[in-house]
């Protein structure tokens, strides 16, 4: 596989993983006032009798490991957007 298509591949699986982590995130702050997370762990029964906290704390990591990735494909992009900043500050 070559570095564009897994750049692709790692910013999309990034994408995708930041939305479960975006709703388990706002549930879980939400929970204390309405228990939004009792009734919304019902709907993951389907996918096994995980809470949404559980999902929240694996998806969260996963997400962080491919930042990670995503930064060491694209470090000298990253470099040199910080050298024309610093050149134009």
């Amino acid at each position: 596989m070559n570095v564009v298509r897994l750049r692709g591949v790692v910013s999309l699986l990034m994408l995708a993983l930041s939305v479960p982590v975006l709703v388990t995130g706002i549930l879980l702050w939400l929970s204390p006032v309405s228990g939004l997370v009792k009734e919304f762990g019902r709907a993951f029964l389907p996918f096994g009798k995980y809470p949404p906290e559980l999902l929240h704390t694996v998806t969260s990591f996963l997400l962080s490991f491919l930042a990670a990735v995503h930064l060491m494909l694209n470090y000298r992009m990253l470099l040199n957007e910080v050298k024309s900043l610093r050149r134009s500050a």
